[in-house]
């Protein structure tokens, strides 16, 4: 009861408090559903007991905040429940639905008893955020960004997310270690927490440090052992997975044994569902690559020898063919140039005979005019005699000037026929000779001879027998110890 101290009526500090919590359980004489995100779980394992943090966020901004407790009985159903539906305990972070009471202690305060919790609203709304990401990320054109980059054919140098002493982190490694030493692939560890709310922004950081040396990657793996759904909310979140969609590597993705795939995952170059299932991956390429080198590598060695025959062979008839158009082309060019030489001296006659034709007329016409002349006017046989004389001589000056100015362009034509004809003999000498067995050998080629005669088929030879091999500095001599026939045909 309050105590009357003068004019006033004064209460304690536990009269105040058992009227607080009165008045709270007359005011909520029943537990609520109420919603709610739960900021810390500050489980104590020695007590069983659990006293959450509650709070609600509007725009990121909390605009509410209490203290809650679970006894440890009703803590071990809830937690329990809990697991079967979400695959996962409660952690910090996650929302709940849950069935609450308000209470009003005097010494520790207000706070929410919390008697149930209702795992399929948390397993809804991580649901709900899944489906809200793909959303944006198929608006924005980035769900297939990153699944278009090629996958290298060889993803030898790998950056990994994870943590040290994460079991698929060790499972991922002790595949690749298995192989180490067939195909030397390089990791590198850049460690990020992998669950709750802090790894998006770890993961996120350390995409970041990788983009910014991209040139020494080749892929990017983000590694997680097993867990639940709740465990992989993170990965569903927008941010995170924008991140793995627009990086310039392939992500490759193993976080866990979720039976529903996360956006992280949908939007990565490839994913498999455990670290050990991807390390497969990565090693099956290598030995993919390494069955083709083999299968090329018996291949070629199954063909070299029969293209090597076939060459030969090739090379063979090319010669043969070839000595045959040089010894043709070198008779047509002699003929040829015998019938030049003589088609030379005939017109040269003819052009001589042409000139000593036109000087006889010339003087024949002179003697006719002379006669007529020496019988017409005879006493003018001194003046025309001299002139006749003068005109024979400049007329026979001009005959030898043009016969002399003919005969050097005659030479010179006969001459430059005939030095071509010679040169493109030279030529044609010159490619018989290369041709020839010694240059042949020259080349380091042989030549064996069996009986004096070239051997082309073991089967001609018996054992016992003594062969020549002619090389190009000498000769060597060799008896036959037995004999066989290689079919390079098969």
């Amino acid at each position: 009861m309050p105590e009357q101290i003068g004019q006033r009526k004064v209460y304690t500090l536990l009269e105040v408090a058992e009227c607080l919590r009165v008045s709270m359980e007359n005011l909520f004489p029943q537990a609520l559903w109420i919603r709610a995100e739960m900021l810390k779980v500050n489980y104590y394992p020695h007590s069983g007991h659990c006293y959450p943090d509650l709070v609600e966020k509007r725009n990121d901004q909390v605009v509410a905040q209490m203290r809650a407790h679970i006894w440890n009985s009703d803590f071990q159903d809830i937690q329990r429940r809990f697991r079967e539906v979400v695959g996962a305990p409660l952690q910090d972070g996650i929302k709940i639905l849950f069935l609450g009471q308000p209470v009003y202690h005097p010494r520790y305060g207000l706070s929410l008893r919390i008697l149930d919790i209702d795992p399929h609203y948390t397993l809804g709304d991580l649901e709900r955020e899944r489906r809200q990401t793909l959303a944006r990320l198929r608006a924005e054109g980035l769900l297939d960004r990153n699944k278009r980059l090629p996958i290298p054919l060889l993803p030898r140098r790998l950056a990994i997310i994870s943590v040290r002493t994460s079991r698929g982190y060790a499972d991922f490694m002790k595949v690749l270690d298995a192989v180490q030493d067939r195909f030397q692939i390089f990791t590198m560890l850049f460690p990020a927490l992998l669950q709750g709310e802090a790894a998006v922004d770890q993961i996120r950081r350390r995409l970041e440090q990788i983009a910014a040396v991209a040139h020494h990657f080749d892929a990017v793996a983000i590694i997680r052992g097993g867990g639940g759904e709740a465990g992989l909310s993170c990965y569903n979140n927008y941010d995170l997975a924008r991140a793995v969609a627009t990086f310039p590597l392939p992500v490759f993705t193993g976080i866990g044994h979720a039976t529903n795939e996360t956006v992280v995952e949908m939007v990565a170059a490839y994913n498999a569902i455990t670290p050990t299932q991807l390390a497969h991956f990565i090693v099956e390429r290598f030995v993919e690559a390494e069955e083709a080198l083999n299968q090329a590598q018996t291949l070629l060695m199954q063909h070299v020898p029969r293209l090597l025959k076939d060459l030969k062979r090739f090379l063979r008839d090319n010669i043969t063919t070839l000595t045959r158009t040089v010894r043709e082309t070198g008779r047509s060019q002699h003929v040829l140039l015998q019938r030049y030489s003589l088609r030379l001296v005939r017109r040269t006659g003819h052009l001589l005979a042409q000139h000593r034709a036109s000087r006889g007329r010339l003087f024949m016409l002179l003697r006719q005019g002379a006669l007529k002349v020496i019988w017409a006017q005879r006493y003018h046989v001194d003046i025309y005699t001299k002139t006749i004389d003068r005109e024979v001589r400049i007329l026979k000056h001009d005959l030898h000037r043009s016969l002399a100015d003919c005969m050097p362009r005659v030479i010179r034509q006969a001459t430059e026929l005939l030095r071509r004809q010679r040169k493109e003999l030279m030529a044609l000498e010159r490619n018989v000779h290369n041709l020839s067995p010694e240059q042949v050998l020259r080349r380091g080629y042989s030549i064996t001879l069996h009986r004096g005669k070239a051997l082309k088929d073991p089967q001609q030879v018996s054992a016992g027998e003594t062969l020549e091999t002619l090389v190009y500095l000498g000769k060597v001599l060799s008896i036959v110890q037995s004999s066989e026939t290689i079919s390079h045909d098969e």
